[in-house]
């Protein structure tokens, strides 16, 4: 699965892209993409994930990237997750969303654009990745797992959780 990942200089971020290498038979990351301003904009993610080349561009605007992808991982600010939001509806890109702290307002558009696209979100997305002990290894790996489910027999548009996979939701 080709997928772009959001935010992947971040804490969590920096976990999907190491996760997601060890499973090259699954996903192949087609970019990632940082704040405007970013020096290692343009660059190989491996720049700012100090994960060595890894042959994806990192770019400041989904636009660059969300075309070829097939999936997209968030792990950002609310802000930037509502932007990524509007991409992923215009591409029709499923979206898994591992960023929290919005507000009534953002959960409101978050479930108008799951009427369009599937969305996966939960509180503890770790829940996807059994019998790992680190938090952000743990958040990866669920993000990675849930982002399968989402592609599992094209998933209708809808809000989707840990607790819809884990107990096998059609």
């Amino acid at each position: 699965m080709r997928i772009v990942i959001m935010g992947p200089a971040g804490r969590v971020g920096k976990q999907v892209v190491q996760e997601a290498l060890k499973r090259r038979i699954d996903f192949m990351i087609v970019g990632g993409v940082v704040p405007v301003g970013r020096p290692y904009v343009r660059q190989d993610i491996g720049k700012a994930t100090e994960t060595g080349f890894v042959g994806a561009t990192l770019y400041d605007e989904l636009e660059f990237c969300i075309p070829i992808a097939q999936g997209v991982i968030d792990f950002t600010k609310p802000e930037a997750t509502m932007e990524t939001i509007k991409k992923c509806v215009e591409y029709k890109r499923p979206l898994v969303i591992g960023t929290r702290g919005f507000d009534e307002k953002d959960i409101q558009r978050i479930k108008f654009a799951a009427t369009k696209i599937p969305i996966f979100m939960d509180d503890n997305i770790s829940r996807m990745a059994e019998g790992i002990e680190d938090e952000d290894a743990a958040a990866a790996v669920g993000a990675l797992n849930a982002l399968l489910f989402l592609k599992d027999k094209l998933r209708e548009p809808g809000m989707y959780n840990c607790d819809d996979a884990l107990n096998g939701k059609q």
